[in-house]
């Protein structure tokens, strides 16, 4: 990676925790990426399984790596405010410690990105136990759509006084943080838009996954809360229906009919079915990965 202007550098930020042994493949697809002007800005939150040691030894040898240490765990939110605000970059983009970019990922989404873009998003590949599936995302998330479920995913590119401008992620959540910086930036700066490419691999293992997890259900509720009074009826259907599912509380007919009545689109129909029906559904689910 080399230097040009301030005006071309994108700061990618990793976070990281105790994940020395996955943390080696998210950093060799940063160094991997086929746009040059990077700087990489690894902030470790007070791992204890020798992470410190590795990326001591990684930066005094690799150019335009900048490693920050928190002594004491700060937590997810903290941690990714600590690198936005030590960003260089005009533009930011993030990644988690334990996923991987493609090669072209920077590339393509600067290629895509405008000043009149509050950000732009990419297709994902999920590998669940070693389960492929492809999310594509195409067209653009305007505030309807973020407020009735994050179809974003978990990593934008944008300019990085846009994410310092909104505040950064909110340590107070404690959950769905990515899913409200998102909300934020569209709420300031308007539509953000979608590049259809896989541009990134995202691995949920074991017990890393939190899906079903009362930490997820109270990030819902507090996002909920957060931004019910701009929530038309749709968003709040949208909403209701995944707190349900991440509750994995069985829906009534009566509640499932007046979801459907408010129907926000395919995500309340598959959380309403979901809901009924889980044991089917989670069938369905497996029987589609085949």
């Amino acid at each position: 990676m080399n230097t040009d202007s301030f005006e071309n550098l994108v700061s990618a930020i990793v976070i990281t925790h105790n994940r020395v042994e996955r943390l080696e493949r998210a950093i060799n697809s940063v160094l991997a990426q086929t746009y040059a002007n990077i700087e990489l800005i690894i902030v470790n939150d007070g791992s204890k399984d020798g992470t410190k040691e590795y990326l001591d030894v990684l930066a005094a040898k690799t150019p335009n790596i900048k490693v920050i240490h928190h002594e004491l765990a700060k937590g997810a939110c903290a941690a990714r405010n600590t690198g936005i605000g030590s960003a260089s970059g005009h533009y930011i983009a993030g990644l988690d410690d334990d996923d991987e970019w493609m090669p072209e990922r920077i590339e393509k989404m600067k290629a895509l990105y405008s000043k009149e873009h509050s950000f732009v998003y990419a297709s994902d590949n999920i590998i669940t136990d070693g389960n492929l599936t492809s999310l594509i995302r195409r067209g653009s998330a305007d505030l309807d759509s973020i407020l009735s479920g994050n179809i974003v995913g978990n990593q934008i590119f944008t300019e990085t006084y846009k994410l310092r401008s909104v505040g950064g992620f909110d340590v107070n959540m404690p959950a769905a943080q990515d899913w409200d910086v998102w909300i934020r930036l569209i709420l300031e700066y308007g539509r953000a838009f979608a590049c259809d490419a896989i541009l990134q691999n995202i691995y949920q293992e074991g017990d890393d996954r939190i899906t079903t997890s009362s930490k997820k259900v109270t990030g819902y509720w507090a996002l909920y809360k957060k931004y019910k009074l701009i929530m038309s009826r749709r968003n709040r259907t949208a909403q209701l229906t995944q707190l349900y599912v991440a509750k994995n509380k069985k829906m009534s007919f009566k509640t499932a009919k007046i979801m459907l009545l408010n129907l926000a689109g395919f995500r309340v129909f598959k959380g309403v079915i979901n809901s009924l029906f889980p044991k089917q559904f989670a069938q369905l689910k497996y029987l589609a990965r085949r």
